[in-house]
């Protein structure tokens, strides 16, 4: 069985076994955010949104090679 979240929050670490997640830097989503939303405000239509991540791999997850 594997386990994966989704915030990298510091209790991340902490867990028994360490829960692999995925990194999303915050600064950058509220940049993007703000940024999303004064192009719309300003009559300027948006398609999409692109956010990176970046997986950070612990031991809560199978390795699935092994089998």
């Amino acid at each position: 069985m594997s386990i994966t979240g989704y915030d990298n929050l510091p209790i991340s670490e902490c867990c028994v076994p360490p829960l692999t997640t995925i990194y999303q830097n915050r600064l950058h989503i509220g940049k993007a955010a703000f940024f999303t939303l004064h192009q719309i405000k300003s009559g300027i239509q948006i398609s999409s949104v692109q956010l990176h991540t970046r997986l950070v791999e612990r031991g809560s997850v199978a390795d699935i090679n092994q089998h």
